[in-house]
């Protein structure tokens, strides 16, 4: 017969074991704490690394089918800078790839973690934006503002254990603002949701370029997590078993 938990602890969800391995005992008000290490604790665990990684490979797939139409109009050279969000997604499902097979590619790291920061927050401040203004609010509009939410939030998730090369950062800046200017100064961007907003949006790209530049180089989430989330013994590389 199982002893009941003692009272003010939770007994912890078969999840959150799969996730990190529970500790014995929950405390309620800690609960959430845990359920939050649990998350940042992914990166560590090659079964979450390789689930994302079939993630964005779908979610790649299906980022470069909703392109088509734009895609098939452009020559075919413009095409890497016409697609950011998929491409961004694929090659991070790229670099993921590379981690579960032990391999860590210093350059795909900053060029993917800074692209899908970068085209994530893009596209939910556009879109927000537009829905806002504008008072619609649609299916595809909230399904593309969530995926692109969770773009950006994978970025700053796998940050916490493999900080992007400044060196590296520096040269995916100089790619990027070029992809701005591609988009903007040659007509390259993706469909807005509202042509006339191509105006603000200009604007607002590089700024975002920059900010995401600034943001992978030094990485400022990545110490909180490590000094009140993560746990000392975290390993710096490697998986946990």
């Amino acid at each position: 017969m199982k002893r009941s938990p003692k009272k003010g602890f939770l007994t912890p969800h078969p999840a959150y074991t799969l996730m990190c391995g529970a500790p014995k005992r929950c405390p309620k008000r800690g609960f959430l704490v845990h359920w939050l290490k649990a998350v940042l604790r992914i990166p560590w665990h090659r079964r979450w690394v390789i689930a994302l990684l079939v993630i964005d490979v779908a979610g790649a797939l299906y980022g470069f089918k909703w392109y088509e139409g734009q895609l098939s109009r452009l020559p075919v050279y413009t095409w890497p800078v016409v697609a950011d969000s998929p491409l961004s997604t694929l090659l991070f499902g790229i670099y993921l790839l590379a981690l579960a097979l032990g391999r860590r590619p210093l350059g795909l790291e900053a060029l993917a973690s800074f692209s899908m920061l970068k085209y994530g927050c893009w596209t939910v401040i556009v879109l927000v934006q537009h829905m806002w203004s504008h008072g619609v609010v649609e299916f595809e509009s909230c399904h593309l503002t969530l995926s692109h939410l969770g773009m950006a939030l994978e970025s700053l998730l796998f940050q916490l254990k493999y900080r992007p090369s400044p060196r590296w950062v520096l040269a995916v800046l100089a790619w990027s603002l070029f992809n701005d200017w591609a988009d903007y100064g040659r007509g390259l961007h993706p469909t807005l949701p509202d042509p006339d907003a191509v105006g603000w949006v200009a604007t607002l790209t590089p700024a975002i370029t920059l900010m995401a530049a600034i943001w992978c180089s030094l990485t400022p989430h990545r110490r909180i997590a490590q000094k009140y989330l993560l746990e000392p013994e975290d390993p710096p590389m490697g998986f946990e078993r």
